[in-house]
């Protein structure tokens, strides 16, 4: 019965970091229209912005994935070993939360350059 248990828990938890992966990849897209949009106007009003929206999507899902891990831990009694999905995840939300970072501060210079580079 634990078992079972145990594998239903595991699937869920599979599932959900499945979740937070996609949602990491439409934090990615959302400076793309933005980008394109600042590009075909020349000038730099959206494209760092964006960096703003990418952010506060990575900041939901590292805060759910916290929401679960002490979930598992309450239910554990104790603190339960990291699993690699959870490292990969959390890798990943390190890394698109700092391309998000940049983009938010450096945006407009960004834009900047490629503008003064593209004839």
């Amino acid at each position: 019965m634990t078992e079972r248990r145990i594998t239903k828990v595991d699937a869920g938890l599979a599932a959900a970091y499945r979740r937070g992966r996609r949602w990491l990849d439409v934090a990615l897209l959302v400076p793309v229209p933005w980008l394109v949009l600042d590009l075909w106007r020349g000038c730099a009003d959206w494209f760092g912005p964006s960096g703003a929206i990418t952010l506060f999507i990575v900041a939901c899902v590292q805060f759910k994935q916290v929401a679960r891990l002490q979930n598992k831990i309450i239910k554990n009694g104790e603190a339960a070993p990291f699993s690699e999905e959870y490292k990969a995840l959390d890798q990943r939300v390190f890394v698109v939360g700092a391309i998000g970072t940049a983009i938010w501060a450096y945006g407009d210079k960004i834009i900047n350059l490629i503008l003064r580079m593209w004839p």
